[in-house]
């Protein structure tokens, strides 16, 4: 029989022949991670780099999105302002009107007025001269009626 010393040193052999295969393996399984890792790491790069230009990109756009709304804003503020000054001018505009409206319409009234109390006079002077015509030509008819009577009554009595 072999001594105990030479059992438990070929047990021990045994056991790191073992451990050095498992460490082997162990070692090579992580070399194959790393490589994977190192080759999804060039494949992340590379994505990386796509999304940063993409996010460059998209940062010019949103800084250009900015200037378009920014100018979109002020020129919508602007316009409504254009168009209430244009609502207020026409609104002033169409008060003027109706104010000299109102005026034409009363000058004319009293133009109106001015006219129809003349024609009352002319008709009041009118009838008051139709009335002393009258009366004239009553008593000139009347005259005449005294001459006639007067100038029969003379050939009557011839």
């Amino acid at each position: 029989m072999k001594p105990l010393s030479a059992v438990l040193s070929a047990r021990s052999e045994v056991i790191e022949a073992r451990m050095d295969a498992r460490v082997a393996e162990m070692k090579g399984e992580i070399r194959a991670l790393i490589v994977r890792m190192d080759e999804r790491d060039g494949r992340n790069e590379e994505t990386f780099t796509a999304i940063r230009r993409e996010s460059a990109e998209t940062r010019k756009q949103i800084a250009n999105l900015k200037y378009i709304v920014v100018t979109t804003a002020v020129a919508s503020v602007i316009g409504l302002y254009a168009a209430n000054v244009a609502t207020m001018q026409a609104l002033l505009s169409a008060y003027d009107s109706g104010k000299s409206t109102a005026t034409v319409f009363a000058q004319a009234a009293e133009r109106i007025q001015k006219t129809n109390d003349r024609l009352d006079l002319m008709e009041q002077r009118l009838n008051e001269k139709n009335e002393y015509m009258e009366q004239r030509l009553n008593e000139k008819n009347d005259r005449l009626d005294v001459m006639e009577q007067k100038l029969n009554h003379k050939l009557n009595q011839r």
